[in-house]
């Protein structure tokens, strides 16, 4: 690649402002510094005008999120709640812990004009600052706003210098999704700078910098680009506009309320999207015709096999229910009488495990720590409890990995530790595979409910909530609940077994 480029081709476009006008502009597919955007064709319905990480972020989880924030009605999504607010604070005190030190300013403009936030910062660039916070490269409708911008060695069309993309994650482990975000504003700085960077970086939670190498991921991020903007494409008035897909991510989506108003094959928990699809195209989109689906005799047709059939009628069920509905006895499971069940409370932003639970004898015991120092003492007493009991270690999701993350700070043998490893079973597992539920079920108690013929808590207590305003009764009390589901679980799945 070309150490420079031409100058950038510049056009000027009726109803933007001044500064919009000047941004660098292509045709079908406009190209500089060797990287191409696809051609974006928005309807004249969108409420939104520019495409940002954050919807290439959320399109790898729910592309229908994404359609909706551009076509959907912004009166039927709700807020934040207290938990995503929680989780959007800490990630932007982390980003000040981390980045304040480097000194680095950010472009001043007003809010929502990032076409003058654009063009402060190409003019700090080009005055060749150390390094920009919170820079705004923007190229109608393309809109990225990185943590950092940091100037390295090697020409651009700013001098014998040029930038590099960083942003700042929460993880303790670089993602793929991060890792998209930072090659889509490294395509953005290349059209500025006329100079491709060949690596981001990220700094995680701890501090450390994960350097990225964007040759590996602008393939992939070709094909998302291309696919996002295909799915931009088709507006609330075509037969082909964006559908929901029904997940456990949905319950803390704003946008549930729209999602849920029409319940149809779309909504139909336990399927994948693209069964979804093939069950639509072929007419099967509404729970009434789901309802009289004949399985072995459409698997017949080679569309679908018989256990999806079987599964989409079976969800169906369930959903017009609203109850669970038995798919087939718990398969391979034995549990002894002298099953434990244990609860690991666990916040993730933190890696914090602030309190441990079983119920032994029929009484529930706790080993707590108030502090971070505190957890290889509430291990210790824990894994010394654990070790002198018998059977299964049943759980809700997440022990087995919790136990392996403590090992490192344990004083218990290896071997004791595997020990209690191999033990562990998680038993939500095995009642999503015994019962379809009305929604996607992640707690005891969410499951228990509907089995009871009643309906799971709209609001479930945050564990990393009552951790951080130092709540202890409202933990136990979390993990009582969720003790006595795992208990009431145990005997419904050995009725059935």
């Amino acid at each position: 690649m070309p150490e420079t480029c031409p100058p950038p081709k510049v056009i000027v476009m009726e109803g933007h402002s001044e500064a919009e006008r000047a941004l660098p502009r292509g045709g079908a597919a406009t190209r500089r510094g060797g990287l191409e955007f696809p051609r974006v064709d928005l309807r004249e319905s969108s409420r939104r005008a520019w495409i940002t990480a954050t919807h290439i972020y959320g399109f790898l989880s729910c592309e229908h999120a994404v359609w909706l924030e551009f076509y959907g009605n912004a009166d039927e999504k709700l807020g934040a709640g207290p938990a995503l607010t929680q989780l959007l604070r800490r990630g932007r005190e982390l980003e000040d812990r981390l980045v304040a030190p480097l000194g680095w300013d950010e472009p001043t403009y007003a809010k929502g004009a990032f076409a003058e936030g654009a063009a402060a910062t190409r003019a700090m660039l080009a005055s060749g600052v150390p390094g920009l916070r919170q820079a705004v490269l923007y190229e109608h409708p393309w809109l990225g706003i990185p943590d950092l911008l940091r100037r390295v060695p090697g020409s651009s069309a700013f001098g014998d210098f040029h930038y590099v993309v960083g942003d700042v994650k929460s993880s303790r482990k670089p993602r793929a999704d991060q890792a998209l975000q930072v090659a889509f504003y490294s395509r953005l700085l290349a059209r500025l700078q006329d100079r491709r960077p060949d690596h981001g970086f990220l700094i995680l939670r701890d501090g450390n910098e994960e350097r990225i190498d964007l040759d590996a991921i602008d393939i992939v991020l070709d094909e998302v680009l291309e696919e996002l903007v295909e799915l931009l494409s088709r507006g609330p008035e075509s037969e082909r506009r964006s559908t929901p897909h029904h997940t456990t991510m949905c319950r803390d989506c704003g946008w549930r309320p729209s999602c849920s108003a029409k319940l149809d094959v779309h909504w139909v928990p336990g399927l994948t999207r693209s069964v979804r699809e093939v069950l639509a195209e072929r007419g099967f989109d509404s729970l009434e015709a789901l309802s009289l689906v004949e399985p072995r005799k459409y698997a017949k047709a080679g569309v679908l096999p018989e256990a999806s059939w079987q599964r989409a009628k079976q969800g169906a069920h369930a959903l017009r229910s609203g109850a669970p509905v038995f798919v087939r006895k718990p398969r391979g499971v034995e549990f002894q009488q002298a099953c434990l069940p244990v609860v690991v409370l666990h916040d993730g932003f933190e890696a914090r495990v602030p309190l441990v639970a079983w119920l032994f004898d029929d009484s529930v015991r706790f080993a707590e720590a108030p502090t971070r120092e505190d957890e290889p003492a509430m291990w210790h007493e824990a894994m010394a409890a654990w070790g002198k009991s018998h059977g299964a270690l049943v759980h809700s999701g997440g022990v087995a990995a919790r136990l392996y993350e403590a090992r490192s700070e344990s004083s218990h043998p290896a071997e004791v530790i595997d020990a209690l490893e191999r033990r562990c079973t998680d038993l939500m597992s095995i009642v999503r595979g015994t019962w379809i539920f009305p929604e996607p079920v992640v707690l005891a108690s969410e499951a228990l409910a509907f089995l009871e013929g009643a309906r799971p808590a709209s609001e479930v207590d945050s564990v990393p909530l009552l951790l951080e305003v130092g709540d202890r009764e409202g933990l136990r009390s979390f993990a009582r609940r969720e003790l006595k589901a795992l208990e009431s679980l145990l005997r419904k799945i050995e009725e059935v077994a």
